[in-house]
């Protein structure tokens, strides 16, 4: 069991084995972190640090994880924790949650907007994003003639 901290948001894989918490910066603890735990919390490993997490969320399968920060960006992971990446520009991120199977993520802004994300499509020339007039969408080129989408506003089809 881990100590005391200011923890603002928990997360399970729909076993129960593995978790993640999130803790929010304060004046005595200016530096959040990122535990994980992949015994059903009997032990537990810190991992991304940032001021202010706010929300996390998990896969039913606890592989993929999703996290933001207060006034900072959307964080996800593809391996249980271990590591994290960038994938959302910086707002006033309150809350975020996730499909499943970790592939469809949604996060709230204090005052502002819910968003929604697909962030993957079919790899080579197989897939595709369609849309109407006014929708937007950000992309983000991540190498191999792959884009991973980092927002969008509107009904998008992504396949």
């Amino acid at each position: 069991m881990l100590r005391t901290k200011n923890w603002v948001s928990v997360a399970s894989s729909s076993d129960g084995a593995k978790l993640v918490a999130v803790v929010q910066g304060s004046q005595m603890q200016p530096i959040g972190a990122i535990w994980t735990s992949t015994d059903s919390g009997v032990t537990w490993t810190a991992r991304a640090t940032a001021s202010n997490w706010r929300s996390v969320a998990s896969s039913s399968d606890g592989a993929k994880l999703v996290a933001v920060v207060h006034i900072g960006q959307i964080y996800t992971s593809a391996d249980s924790g271990v590591t994290w990446t960038a994938v959302a520009t910086a707002l006033n991120w309150t809350s975020v949650a996730s499909s499943s199977d970790g592939d469809k993520l949604v996060a709230g802004v204090l005052g502002g907007q819910i968003y929604t994300s697909t962030p993957k499509t079919t790899a080579g020339t197989a897939g595709s994003i369609s849309g109407g007039q006014y929708d937007t969408i950000s992309l983000q080129y991540v190498g191999g003639n792959i884009f991973t989408i980092l927002s969008h506003e509107g009904d998008l089809v992504v396949q």
